[in-house]
């Protein structure tokens, strides 16, 4: 009787035991999916380096596979496709939208120059990149590099960066796409084009943002910038 009782307790304990284990096993799991999602940038950094230009409104690609004509250099398809979230299909004819790589221009003193169209809705249309004729001459590194970083401003990074990478303003030859870049590509592609992020804003600055003015839900309205 006493042994019954004895072996009752244990099969009790290593119940216990397998149950505390799996309820473990399920936090790790809950935590794992806790750190996927914190790989998205936050709503400050795409505002600072996208949704400004619409005032708070998120400005990209409709599709993220984006077309891309014209990229013949060596190596410009590889450089091109180092960038995450987004896709890119190489098409042999000049598409009515996307990415087009016009090659080598003088473009004075500045390594490369990204050109973007974009509309009022947060859309954009069309994207140009130029590579310097004196790239060598005026030490830009990697011409590689320099096409991987005006990729950046056409796929929505528009401002410089000043964490050590590849979208620095002087790069200084580092040719790493930075974490917190990844994230902030990581969350605009989440987002619809045009969506409002003000909010989201108000919670972290309040009293920071002015009034709408450059959103239009129609996309009416057509807007254009470059960055080098």
């Amino acid at each position: 009787m006493w042994k019954f009782f004895f072996d009752l307790q244990k099969a009790r304990i290593g119940l216990l035991i397998v149950v505390l284990l799996l309820t473990a096993c399920s936090g790790g799991s809950s935590s794992g999916a806790k750190e996927e999602t914190a790989v998205l940038g936050d709503y400050s950094d795409l505002y600072q380096y996208n949704a400004y230009l619409l005032d708070g409104h998120t400005v990209r690609w409709v599709s993220t596979t984006i077309p891309v004509y014209g990229a013949t250099g060596a190596g410009w398809r590889k450089a091109i496709k180092r960038w995450p979230t987004v896709n890119f299909r190489f098409v042999a004819t000049k598409p009515a939208w996307g990415i087009h790589i016009l090659g080598y221009d003088d473009l004075g003193n500045i390594c490369g120059l990204a050109s973007f169209t974009y509309d009022s809705a947060g859309a954009l249309e069309r994207c140009t990149v130029k590579v310097s004729i004196l790239h060598e001459d005026l030490n830009c590194a990697r011409v590689t590099d320099t096409i991987t970083h005006e990729i950046g401003h056409c796929i929505g990074v528009f401002k410089h960066t000043t964490d050590g990478g590849l979208m620095d303003e002087k790069a200084d030859g580092s040719s790493e796409i930075t974490s917190s870049v990844a994230a902030i590509l990581g969350l605009l592609y989440t987002l619809a084009p045009g969506t409002d992020i003000r909010d989201q804003l108000l919670a972290r600055r309040p009293g920071s943002m002015r009034a709408m003015s450059r959103y239009q839900a129609d996309g009416g309205k057509r807007y254009s910038r470059s960055w080098h």
